[in-house]
């Protein structure tokens, strides 16, 4: 394995993206690319997404030897109230570092950027 190569232990994805376009457009996004789900004119079920990404990690977990921690990095930019509600899903969901670390669980790593119209 040289510098490049990334292990990957389990089926999840490295990188995942979902990205909405709020306001609905005629034209699609000009790219596209594997790692992204691009979503035209509706609003994130935020709640339900860290939910299901929860669920998905615990569902892959192997707790048999410690430590069985998983982190998942979450990246909100929008308007103020996006990005809190974004937030109160990942603290609802997110296991704490010393009960991830010695009982498994998700550690949702929550990073901001707020801008409103």
């Amino acid at each position: 394995m040289d510098g490049n190569d990334i292990e990957v232990e389990s089926d999840l994805p490295v990188f995942h993206g979902d990205i909405y376009i709020t306001r609905v457009t005629s034209e699609a996004p000009a790219w596209s690319d594997s790692r992204f789900d691009i979503h035209n004119g509706c609003r994130p079920d935020v709640r339900a997404i860290v939910q299901q990404t929860a669920d998905r990690v615990h569902a892959v977990q192997d707790c048999s030897s410690v430590p069985c921690d998983s982190r998942v990095a979450v990246l909100a930019c929008g308007p103020s109230m996006l990005v809190e509600t974004t937030k109160r899903a990942c603290w609802q969901h997110s296991a704490t570092v010393v009960d991830a670390h010695t009982k498994g669980g998700v550690v949702f790593d929550f990073h901001e950027e707020v801008f409103d119209y």
